[in-house]
C-alpha cells in the first residue's frame, strides 16, 4: 500500500502530475512494533512454551484444567492461546499465565519437565513487569481503534502514552509501584537489594521504550501543529 516504489504511496509520488500530500504509515501498527523494544523475549520463549505444551496436547490440557479445578482457588480456568495475529494477545496471555503460575509450576513438576524459570524470582518479576507494560500498551491500543477517530485523536493519544512513559521511569525510580500492580505483587518474594537492582532496570527498559516512542513517531510530532490547525478549520466549517 505505501510502498516507496510499486505501492500507492510510491506510484503517486513518481506522478509529476500528482498533487503533494503527506503520508503516515499506520500508527497502530508503529505501536505494536514497539514492544520488540522491551527486548523480554527471555519471558516471553519460555511462556510460550509452556503454553503449547500444554494446550496442543489434549490430554495434558484436560489434566491442567482439573488441576486447576482441584486447587480451587479461585483461579482462571484455563490458559488461552497466543495468536501472533491478534495484537492483543500477548498481554492476555502473559497476565493469565502470571495468575496461574503456580499452577503451572506444579503441573510441569509433574510431567518432569524442567523449567528453571518457574522458581526463578528475577524471572518471575520480569515476567509481572512485562505483564503490567503490555497492559498499559494494550490499553493505547484500544484508544487507537474504533470508528470516527481522526488523525490528531491518534496523534494526542500517542504522545499522551509518551508523556506517561516519563511519568512510569520517574516513579519506578522513586520505588513507587502504583502503575505496575503485578511488579508489586511479585516484589513481596525478592529482598530490598534485589528489587532495588530489578527497578533500575525496569526504569531503563521504560526510558528505552520511551526513546524508541519518540523515534518512530517523530514525524507525526513534526506535522502535528499542521494536522491539528487543519482539522480544526474543516471542524469550523462544518458548523458554519
Amino acid at each position: 500500500m505505501i510502498g516507496s516504489v510499486n505501492g500507492l504511496v510510491g506510484l503517486c509520488k513518481a506522478d509529476q502530475t500528482f498533487p503533494e500530500f503527506w503520508n503516515f504509515h499506520c500508527i497502530i501498527h508503529r505501536e505494536q512494533l514497539l514492544y520488540k523494544s522491551l527486548n523480554l523475549d527471555n519471558v516471553m520463549k519460555p511462556v510460550l512454551e509452556i503454553i503449547n505444551y500444554i494446550r496442543k496436547h489434549a490430554l495434558n490440557h484436560r489434566q491442567f484444567k482439573n488441576l486447576i479445578a482441584e486447587l480451587d482457588q479461585g483461579l482462571p480456568g484455563d490458559l488461552p492461546l497466543h495468536c501472533t495475529v491478534r495484537w492483543l494477545s500477548k498481554g492476555q496471555v502473559l497476565s493469565r499465565f502470571f495468575e496461574l503460575l503456580d499452577a503451572v509450576k506444579l503441573f510441569m513438576e509433574e510431567k518432569d519437565k524442567d523449567y528453571p524459570e518457574l522458581s526463578d524470582l528475577e524471572w518471575i518479576m520480569d515476567l509481572a513487569f512485562l505483564v503490567d507494560m503490555l497492559c498499559h500498551l494494550d490499553r493505547l491500543n484500544l484508544t487507537l481503534q474504533g470508528k470516527l477517530k481522526m488523525l490528531p485523536d491518534l496523534v494526542q493519544s500517542v504522545f499522551a502514552f509518551v508523556n506517561k512513559l516519563k511519568l512510569f521511569k520517574a516513579h519506578i525510580q522513586k520505588g513507587d509501584l502504583t502503575h505496575f500492580p503485578t511488579v508489586l505483587k511479585a516484589s513481596g518474594q525478592v529482598t530490598s537489594a534485589a528489587l532495588n537492582k530489578q527497578r533500575a532496570r525496569y526504569a531503563t527498559l521504560v526510558e528505552n521504550l520511551h526513546e524508541s516512542f519518540v523515534t518512530r513517531f517523530r514525524d507525526l510530532q513534526l506535522k502535528r501543529p499542521q494536522i491539528t490547525f487543519l482539522v480544526d478549520l474543516l471542524m469550523r466549517r462544518r458548523t458554519v
